[in-house]
């Protein structure tokens, strides 16, 4: 397993050195979630190396942690790591269509490929801002609410989002994990 590590963080170079930060959080917390992960027997329920379902890889990756620092180390770890491998993917993806098509297809390749990245990385970041919250949130009631993606869909150096809420007295403690949220995205 350890050759897939150091081939994603050498596979990584290419996406360029804004990236480094992701490769930085793996490196950092890496060896921590793997042995937790296996000391709870849960090694072989996280799909490290297949997007798919990321919530119940986020649940299980929550119950391995001790405290919320720990929580919130391995999750950002985890969410690392599949970032750093959608894009991979996705480039090589395009790629491979881009060398198998003609100049005038371009154009609609292009247009998939944004549409189902930008799927994709809503997805993973869904997932994780849903963690995160209810996390941040634990023991408190949780306010009906709805995040909703304002920013263009093309931009994803950042994620510009609107809260709605039903309740006009929303609890400070809902505002101050929606600050903790924020501050844990960056």
């Amino acid at each position: 397993m350890q050759d897939l590590w150091l081939k994603l963080e050498e596979s990584s170079k290419k996406l360029g050195t804004h990236n480094q930060k992701y490769i930085l959080t793996i490196s950092k917390y890496k060896d921590e979630l793997l042995s937790a992960l296996e000391r709870h027997d849960s090694l072989d329920k996280i799909h490290f190396w297949n997007l798919r379902d990321f919530s119940d890889d986020m649940d299980t990756i929550v119950d391995v942690g001790r405290n919320l620092e720990e929580k919130l180390n391995f999750l950002g770890c985890y969410y690392a790591i599949q970032f750093l491998n959608m894009n991979l993917k996705a480039v090589d993806a395009l790629s491979m269509e881009l060398v198998t098509s003609k100049e005038n297809q371009r154009p609609a390749i292009y247009k998939a490929f944004m549409r189902k990245a930008g799927k994709k990385f809503r997805s993973l970041t869904a997932s994780y801002m849903n963690t995160l919250l209810y996390l941040l949130m634990e023991g408190e009631e949780m306010p009906e609410f709805a995040i909703c993606g304002v920013g263009a869909r093309a931009d994803q150096d950042d994620i510009d989002v609107g809260i709605i809420t039903r309740e006009r007295d929303v609890s400070k403690n809902f505002g101050l994990a929606i600050s903790k949220l924020n501050k844990q995205m960056i």
